[in-house]
Parts: C-alpha cells; structure tokens; sequence
C-alpha cells in the first residue's frame, strides 16, 4: 500500500503540479516502484474518463444577470419593514411607563425604608421590651459611649432610659 504523501505527490506529477526537480525524482521513483506506477495508471484513465464525458452547458443569460435573478428573489421574499404592523400609541406608551413605573416603585420603598430607620436618632437606643432596662454612658472627652443593659425585675420601678454624662466639661 502506498503512503498518503506518495499518492499526493503522484496526483500533482500527473496535473504537472511537481517542479522540474521533483518531477526527476519522480519519474525514477516510479520506475522502481510498481504500485506507484499502478497508481499513475490508474489516475490517468479516470482523468480521461472524466474529461471525455464532460458535456458544456451553454446559460441563455449571462452569469451576472443569473444571480441577479436569484438576488432579486431572495428581496422578494424577505418582509419589508413596511408590511410589519405598526403599534398603537398605548402599545408604545406602555413600552415606556411599564420600566418607569418600577423604578418609581423601587425608589418609594427605598425612600420608605429610610425614613422608617431614622426614627431613632443616631447615637439612640430604642427599647422594644419592658423587661429589659439600659443605661448609658458617654464621656466627650474619650468620644466613647457605652450602653449597660440590664433585666428588669418586677420589684424595680420602670424608669426611663436616662443617659448619665459623668465627664464635669
């Protein structure tokens, strides 16, 4: 069995593809070789097989004027954006208010949310149960604030959170 790149370097010795020193060494190697001949042989009846049942065919027009026809239908079948129906001034308002309407709704939770968080003043302690009690340190002077939580006993009297500033200045 011959090699692939043999039966490529037959192939272009037949179509004279090789140049002059190739071809050289060619014709020597298929003169050694017998299935290299074989194959030479062979490739040269096909050829002529093929180039000898070849029939010409003649277009009545010309090879532009052929695939203009062909591109002329294919425009014809494509829609034009003229045909696409047009959508009424709700469908079009919609296209915009539906987007705009979230947003709006987004930033009025947002807004809502905030306001909501600054009921208690920064730097403020809001108690939600009556059983616990705090108390409350801030010195200025070592910008520190300190909260001291305690439970409530039934016993103690319910006193408002009072902060106690112990520092004179």
């Amino acid at each position: 069995m011959i090699d692939y790149d043999l039966q490529l370097k037959v192939q272009a010795y037949l179509d004279g593809e090789l140049p002059e020193p190739e071809a050289a060494l060619m014709e020597t190697c298929l003169a050694e070789n017998r299935e290299a001949c074989a194959l030479l042989q062979e490739l040269r009846n096909t050829h002529e097989a093929l180039c000898g049942s070849e029939t010409g065919i003649c277009l009545p027009e010309s090879r532009e004027f052929f695939w203009s026809k062909i591109e002329r239908k294919i425009r014809a079948a494509e829609p034009s954006s003229a045909a696409r129906p047009r959508r009424s001034w709700l469908a079009r308002l919609q296209q915009y208010l539906v987007p705009a309407s979230a947003v709006g709704l987004l930033g009025l939770v947002l807004v809502l949310s905030i306001g909501r968080s600054s009921a208690v003043q920064p730097g403020e302690m809001e108690l939600v149960s009556d059983e616990m009690g705090a108390l409350t340190f801030r010195s200025q002077s070592e910008q520190m604030t300190m909260v001291w939580l305690y439970p409530r006993t039934d016993t103690q009297v319910a006193r408002d959170t009072l902060p106690i500033d112990l520092d004179p200045e």
